[in-house]
């Protein structure tokens, strides 16, 4: 026997709510329903929270985004995105999802479904690693190359060191940091080969700066991959020793 269609849903519908975090809202903004993840994350029972205000779980200090996804919300417009929010102990999280007007039988807005996954442990390493690049970007030289050895992108303390600004180097080749018979040597495009098969490489470097100038650094430069094992740039962190050489 063939399962009907209304089965079929029930059963996506049970799969769905169990990977996702799921709420229902009134046009008005209270609560109408919440599913098991949504009541485990914010920490409410389905009776502390139904009926209550969405706001309950949005920070005092976000008033003016909350009113304007409701005007947007009220007017028809879906609203996908990350949103900051809060559980019932204060603690703040992070959702991202979407919030989701549905029309009623004859017109009008007659719900609105919030769907999510909970990001907040992605959010908050994003945020400790933010902080840390921050505070090694201070005391380091940084700068960064595709794998063929092309500038993408470098940070005050390098250029200070080579005396460049950022567009006279993005989008040119590495070679222009050393000496003519270097670039053109077997030990560089060795240093280019280690690098592109993901060996980290660290040592003191002679460099050429703006104008002909020698800059001697202590770096090292160290092959990022992406989440399937693809190079996708190396990162060199540089510092300027010229004074003690």
């Amino acid at each position: 026997m063939m399962p009907t269609i209304g089965s079929d849903s029930a059963r996506i519908l049970a799969a769905f709510s169990s990977t996702f975090l799921f709420m229902e809202l009134a046009p008005d903004g209270r609560v109408l329903d919440a599913n098991e993840n949504a009541l485990r994350l914010f920490g409410y029972s389905l009776a502390e929270l139904k009926g209550r205000p969405h706001d309950v779980l949005a920070h005092e200090d976000s008033a003016a985004e909350t009113s304007s996804l409701w005007e947007r919300l009220r007017a028809g417009q879906s609203c996908p995105g990350e949103f900051s929010r809060r559980t019932k102990s204060g603690r703040q999280i992070w959702l991202r999802g979407g919030y989701t007007p549905v029309a009623g039988r004859f017109g009008g807005l007659s719900k609105i479904v919030l769907i999510g996954v909970d990001t907040t442990e992605e959010k908050i390493a994003l945020s400790e690693g933010k902080s840390k690049l921050d505070a090694l970007s201070r005391s380091q030289a940084i700068i960064e190359f595709t794998p063929n050895g092309v500038v993408l992108d470098a940070n005050e303390n390098f250029l200070k060191a080579l005396g460049y600004r950022l567009d006279e180097i993005k989008g040119r080749e590495h070679r222009m940091f050393v000496e003519p018979a270097v670039a053109e040597s077997d030990y560089y495009r060795e240093f280019w080969d280690r690098l592109r098969s993901g060996e980290y490489v660290a040592a003191q470097f002679k460099r050429i700066g703006k104008g002909g100038r020698t800059v001697w650094i202590e770096a090292s430069y160290n092959p990022v991959f992406d989440s399937h094992g693809r190079l996708t740039k190396v990162v060199k962190f540089a510092t300027d020793i010229t004074r003690a050489k």
